[in-house]
């Protein structure tokens, strides 16, 4: 057969091609899922906006953006706490220029903006870069996440595998479920008081004790031994490991030289490296001198703009008044006198509106953005959705044991022999 040919026929879909030792058709009777007619409609679907991690983007695309502030910045009452102030400011200081300044039309609000346009240059260089920061531990936080719960998984599939006992399984499992457990209150608590730290950790211990699921139950013998241990979440692998070991001395496992029973305990210290990355990301901060420096200088940059808008507000009243009075009011204007056209003072005053209100806004968004994302466990903005993902590890063991247990074709392997009778 010449190579075109050969070519020719591998091309053809399997699905197509008849077998010539069974009478045995593959063909496609049913047509595939039309998935560009499904998404047709998918940029008019709302948000669904159901954690920080999962939601809808294509509503993004259109001015419906705008329509959505729950779970966004802009449903912060500290932003607008602080956006308050600052506008008190900026009308303290547009009162006293109007009233307290003889001719607020000589003032030159743009030097103001000279250094305000300084400095907002050097804070966006720090914010951004802080943010950035900021977002990459957070998923550096959520794969360490993801990395405990995917060697859960693994771990299961290998005592499934191997035909182990259900009970030793559950127990493995539910260690592994308990550990996250563990880390999640342990990172939740850590910026409380000390008797908050004691009044929820006693709130855990009875949480655990009343069993509220398969995996996230403890029994009282455990905890008497977990109670003084401080790294409770890492600890719980030494127990997983043990049983893999006493599991590999029974005969459950293969033993303890072969290369199964490392890759066992390979996914052992895997799921503790994911614990060790989880921690570290929310424990190791930014250096404290950069992050109350960049607060400071938000702040200040802020308070300029705003200075800036009060001063501009001020003097653009005021020189409106002195317009009106000129053309309207006195009956032979003076020629001399040069008054600012109405229209350049309008546009003046929109122009520094829209910069002293936008520009404080903007940043304080973003710094509230930053302080939410670094801060995953104590802060609902950027939540890890730590329960999802706990319910969906529970689920798929769960429902692991339904295929383990009624394979379709053979039948359910085991490495330890049954004793024969």
């Amino acid at each position: 057969m010449s190579s075109a040919a050969e070519d020719l026929e591998a091309s053809q879909p399997l699905l197509d091609k008849k077998n010539d030792d069974k009478d045995i058709s593959y063909k496609a009777t049913a047509a595939q899922p039309d998935f560009e007619k499904m998404f047709a409609d998918l940029d008019e679907q709302p948000a669904n906006i159901q954690d920080p991690m999962t939601y809808n983007l294509t509503w993004l695309k259109s001015f419906s953006t705008f329509n959505i502030w729950d779970r966004t910045v802009w449903d912060n009452p500290p932003l607008w706490a602080v956006m308050r102030r600052l506008m008190m400011l900026a009308t303290v200081i547009a009162v006293l220029a109007y009233n307290c300044i003889p001719d607020p039309t000589l003032l030159d609000a743009s030097k103001f903006s000279e250094i305000s346009r300084m400095l907002s240059l050097f804070v966006t260089m720090m914010l951004a870069f802080f943010l950035s920061t900021s977002v990459n531990r957070w998923i550096h936080c959520v794969t360490g996440f993801l990395n405990l719960f995917n060697s859960v998984r693994n771990l299961a599939m290998q005592l499934h595998t191997l035909g182990v006992p259900r009970d030793r399984i559950d127990i493995c499992m539910r260690y592994g479920v308990l550990s996250a457990k563990f880390l999640v209150h342990e990172l939740r608590i850590r910026k409380l008081s000390s008797e908050k730290q004691t009044e929820a950790t006693d709130t855990l211990w009875k949480h655990l004790e009343s069993g509220p699921s398969q995996y996230t139950t403890l029994l009282p013998e455990e905890r008497k031994i977990l109670e003084p241990i401080g790294d409770k979440a890492g600890q719980m692998w030494i127990w997983v490991g043990s049983l893999v070991g006493r599991m590999a001395m029974d005969g459950d496992v293969p033993p303890m030289a072969s290369p199964t029973y490392g890759r066992i305990m390979g996914l052992a210290q895997s799921a503790q490296e994911g614990l060790r990355q989880v921690r570290t990301s929310i424990i190791v901060q930014m250096p404290f001198v950069y992050v109350h420096t960049l607060a400071c200088l938000v702040h200040l940059n802020c308070i300029l703009l705003v200075i800036t808008l009060g001063l501009a507000v001020g003097v653009t009243s005021h020189g409106i008044r002195q317009y009106v009075h000129h053309y309207y009011y006195e009956e032979h204007p003076d020629p001399t006198i040069q008054v600012i056209p109405l229209t350049a003072q309008l546009q003046a005053l929109l122009v520094e509106t829209l910069k002293g209100v936008l520009g404080p806004l903007l940043f304080q968004a973003f710094l509230e953005i930053a302080i939410s994302v670094v801060s995953p466990f104590s802060d609902s903005d950027a939540a890890i959705p730590v329960q999802r993902l706990t319910t969906s590890l529970e689920t798929d063991l769960q429902q692991s044991f339904i295929l383990a247990d009624k394979p379709p074709h053979w039948e359910k392997p085991t490495f330890k022999q049954p004793k024969k009778e």
